[in-house]
């Protein structure tokens, strides 16, 4: 994005985005139970990586010198959106309630994280605020939409103000789609391929 603060490509994006909230029932959440041995070898863990699938939070990249070679601004703003706290520890609340009923009560003998003195709203999101970490699925920073929206790129995924600079990787995904980008990433290869093979 070109700026920190809201841009004119937002606006769009949060409107879809809220249309699917309530219209649809695309998942927002992705869920990924996982069990692993505890550190001493003999307890068993069970695990519940919960994912974000559609923040709202909206992060910049910016360049930070005439050098070319100099390291950007790079400020993800992860959970500045409050929707995204909200829905993060609404999630973690329900994995704690889903494990403490039956069948799943009687083989859990505790929560470690977060552990049992997490219990309100307000300690559910503070958990949220310190224990988060990143899915890794970067988007956005060169976005395929208009320039007077704040897009980078154009359809034929030639930057705006050239001729030749092209962009073909998850950067020019406006908006994060919901699943992991590996396959995106694959998409927007192969779909570069042919935009470049039919400009030669």
């Amino acid at each position: 994005m070109l700026s920190a603060k809201p841009a004119a490509l937002w606006k769009p994006q949060f409107d879809i985005m809220k249309q699917i909230i309530e219209t649809t029932d695309i998942p927002q959440m992705e869920f990924a139970w996982n069990v692993a041995a505890g550190e001493n070898g003999t307890t068993n863990l069970i695990f519940d990586r919960i994912v974000l699938l559609k923040p709202f939070s909206r992060g910049f990249v910016h360049i930070n010198s005439t050098e070319p070679l100099a390291p950007p601004v790079i400020d993800p703003k992860y959970l500045s959106a409050p929707h995204d706290k909200f829905v993060l520890a609404k999630a973690i609340e329900y994995t704690r309630t889903l494990v403490n009923k039956e069948p799943l009560k009687s083989h859990i003998d505790g929560s470690i994280l977060p552990d049992s003195t997490v219990q309100t709203e307000e300690d559910f999101v503070d958990f949220v605020n310190t224990q988060s970490r990143s899915e890794h699925h970067f988007v956005g920073t060169a976005a395929m939409t208009p320039r007077s929206q704040g897009g980078v790129v154009d359809p034929s995924l030639i930057v705006y103000g050239t001729s030749n600079v092209r962009v073909a990787d998850l950067s020019i995904i406006a908006n994060i789609p919901g699943i992991h980008t590996v396959s995106v990433a694959y998409m927007v290869a192969e779909r570069a391929a042919e935009i470049i093979k039919a400009d030669w």
